[in-house]
């Protein structure tokens, strides 16, 4: 595992999409520069304003904190006081399966963002992947979002990403040269209802092996701390060196660090 985790350190195989960079650390001196280097923060969220909220709803029991703005107009003024000049939205879970606000600043703001939808797991395969398709060829997304947390169980408790329509999802996005990101916030090595569940990194690599023409994201260093949990680590590092159609976003560090990451 030491040349894979030398070239994690290096980026040259744990790499974010687009490298995030925030505005402190960003210093221009030319429009020549700015042209040649653009920066792009490849990972955030939007969803309505409170005065957009009648148009554009959230999700029942999926309500933003008051206290955070996260509006297209609050994202493309916080961009220009950054001087970020693209950005990478999320479908964010406040809008669940509704993409509509997202799509509008797709549309409104297309030379500087682009979208990666919410999979719907809770559809059955052919809608899944029609919706997908509609959401790609008529709303401009351009990646798509595994979230394991929002499949269904069954009778057990016990869920996988690796059913119907998890695989109906995955080998859509092969054949339409969408990256899959994938979402474990509780870590690599979790179970979707404990044991005997898979893992959701045996869910990834299950739907790799079927699939291998579709591109993957580990979202956020795969949810994964060498420190805190050194198996996971190697884990993702496995999966790193078996599959080259793998990255590993270097986003969130806030979410994994130690100690607490201070901003």
């Amino acid at each position: 595992l030491k040349a894979s985790y030398v070239k994690c350190l290096m980026s040259l195989r744990l790499v974010q999409a687009a490298t995030r960079y925030r505005c402190c650390h960003t210093r221009r001196t030319t429009t020549t520069t700015r042209a040649m280097s653009p920066v792009v923060d490849s990972h955030l969220h939007v969803w309505a304003g409170k005065e957009e909220t009648a148009s554009f709803p959230y999700e029942p029991g999926r309500e933003p904190p008051e206290s955070l703005a996260a509006s297209t107009d609050h994202l493309l003024k916080t961009m220009d006081l950054c001087k970020v000049d693209k950005a990478m939205i999320v479908q964010p879970i406040n809008h669940l399966y509704d993409h509509r606000y997202v799509s509008a600043a797709l549309r409104s703001h297309l030379q500087r963002l682009r979208g990666m939808l919410l999979a719907n797991p809770t559809a059955t395969p052919e809608e899944a992947v029609l919706e997908l398709k509609r959401l790609v060829s008529d709303e401009g997304f351009s990646g798509v979002r595994f979230n394991p947390y929002l499949w269904p169980v069954n009778e057990e408790g016990l869920g996988t990403m690796n059913d119907e329509v998890g695989r109906a999802l995955f080998d859509a996005c092969g054949t339409l040269s969408l990256p899959v990101g994938f979402m474990f916030f509780q870590g690599i090595l979790h179970r979707l209802g404990g044991e005997p569940a898979p893992t959701h990194a045996d869910d990834a690599v299950a739907l790799m092996e079927s699939f291998p023409d579709t591109k993957v994201i580990f979202d956020h260093f795969g949810f994964t701390n060498k420190f805190e949990s050194p198996e996971a680590w190697r884990r993702l590092l496995q999966i790193c060196d078996a599959f080259p159609q793998v990255y590993v976003k270097v986003s969130a560090p806030f979410r994994k660090s130690t100690p607490v990451y201070q901003s």
